[in-house]
């Protein structure tokens, strides 16, 4: 669909839905500069692979520069068929997007995680009951920021000074929500743990309260 056309859809359901006293929630795929005042985004038909589980990443970050708050992918994938460990991949890091939905074509396999076994369940109860507990701290953001800003930032957003911040490896794959909780995911198959790096500051794991010096550290996964 044509950008402006987009636009004009999500602007007119918006005005229709305040004018019934109701409250606006308008997930759209197509979008312009300026759409993010009336709606916000879901990033489209990804595949079930690796390279786009590490590629949404930086297109949250994107459509977080370009305005949608509220922005997330498919989780596992949209085509082809998903695997156990991608699905249980993608729900430790879609669990932690500002919009997450599992979601895929007629054609694909079944991916709601009771299809496809118990390490997919697992995973996410696990996750999913991380992003409940953390839905106050969203919503604080989303308060603060007013809709301006960021809320899912890459780590030199909040340590523009630090030149590691900016290593490929590191920008793309180091997500902070806010400036204060750091999310460093498992992006490979057959990965079960990674190096960590942590910028100005000493960090905490959340789940055992170890602390960690500035640095890299390689941590095992969950």
């Amino acid at each position: 669909m044509h950008a402006y056309g987009a636009f004009m859809q999500t602007y007119a359901t918006n005005l229709f839905l305040k004018s019934k006293n109701l409250r606006p929630f308008i997930i759209t795929r197509s979008s312009t500069l300026g759409s993010n005042k009336y709606g916000f985004h879901w990033t489209g038909d990804n595949y079930a692979n690796f390279e786009f589980l590490k590629g949404s990443i930086a297109d949250n970050f994107l459509n977080q520069l370009w305005g949608f708050q509220m922005v997330g992918p498919d989780i596992c994938g949209f085509g082809g068929n998903t695997t156990e460990e991608l699905c249980s991949r993608w729900y430790q890091l879609g669990s932690l997007y500002t919009f997450a939905r599992n979601h895929n074509d007629y054609q694909s396999r079944s991916q709601e995680p009771y299809a496809l076994g118990e390490v997919v369940k697992k995973a996410a109860r696990t996750n999913l009951k991380l992003r409940y507990s953390l839905l106050k701290h969203y919503y604080s953001l989303f308060i603060t920021k007013r809709g301006l800003g960021t809320i899912f930032n890459p780590i030199f957003f909040a340590f523009p000074l630090d030149s590691n911040a900016y290593i490929d490896d590191i920008a793309d794959s180091h997500v902070l929500i806010g400036n204060n909780l750091l999310a460093t995911p498992i992006l490979d198959q057959g990965v079960t743990s990674r190096n960590v790096y942590f910028s100005t500051n000493n960090w905490f794991n959340f789940y055992t309260g170890r602390e960690y010096a500035p640095g890299t550290h390689r941590i095992d996964g969950v």
